[in-house]
């Protein structure tokens, strides 16, 4: 092993993007009459979109390929139970439970509720504070807040961000330590999720680590966060609140 740790550091270089067109389909299961809501499964294919792509699919990129995993499954995502709106319409779009439980048993305490979108449907009459999306491939809710109103394609929008500390367990974020499944927590900027992946060892971070703690930037080179390009957010009109843009 060489001993200067300067040699010794990874050196990653970023390549792409690699874009895939997503397309979701819901598998009702059940209409619930009992509470308004309906059960449902979830479809989810990627298509490759060579001409929006810097690359091709031939190149070698050692990774994790989600699309080759998930396409088409409708078991991959779990089973969600959403309110439809109907007599309680200012529930619309809101999850009830997810895999028959409104509490994911991955988290503890309010960490593990289930609660805000599954992402494609918002409640009416949205506030300019933030926005609550369930994703199923962490096992939690991520909070997202205002940021400002946006045009898109001609059309008003609501822009709501991730802020500074969504992926921080660290031991100073006390709002977040229930996050944490573990004795020792990741520094700030990675979360672990690998209770969420059958004890599999998984960790999420923003691109470039950005917002995270020094302490990853000084074990690898190549890093270059960029808020403009790395920034998690989702654009909503203003009346139907339907999603403009995603960009996670």
């Amino acid at each position: 092993m060489n001993p200067d740790p300067e040699v010794r550091k990874p050196n990653l270089v970023e390549v792409g993007p690699y874009v895939f067109s997503e397309r979701r389909k819901k598998v009702v299961l059940n209409w619930n009459d009992n509470n308004s809501t309906v059960t449902y499964l979830q479809n989810r294919t990627w298509h490759f979109e060579p001409d929006l792509t810097v690359g091709t699919l031939d190149d070698v990129v050692t990774t994790l390929n989600v699309p080759a995993i998930r396409n088409g499954s409708t078991s991959y995502d779990g089973v969600y139970n959403m309110y439809t709106g109907k007599g309680t319409f200012e529930k619309f779009g809101e999850l009830a439970e997810w895999n028959y439980n409104n509490h994911t048993e991955i988290y503890k305490s309010y960490c593990g509720k289930v609660n805000g979108s599954a992402g494609e449907f918002f409640k009416p009459n949205l506030e300019k504070e933030s926005v609550h999306i369930f994703s199923s491939d962490i096992c939690r809710s991520l909070k997202l807040v205002y940021q400002k109103e946006v045009l898109v394609d001609g059309i008003q929008g609501i822009r709501f961000v991730g802020d500074d500390d969504l992926f921080d367990t660290s031991p100073n974020n006390v709002k977040h330590s229930c996050y944490c499944n573990s004795t020792e927590c990741p520094p700030q900027g990675v979360i672990d999720v690998s209770a969420c992946k059958m004890n599999t060892p998984a960790f999420i971070s923003n691109p470039h680590f950005r917002n995270a703690d020094a302490s990853y930037h000084r074990a690898v080179k190549g890093m270059h966060p960029n808020a403009k390009i790395h920034q998690l957010y989702i654009d909503l009109e203003q009346v139907t609140i339907a999603a403009l843009n995603f960009v996670d």
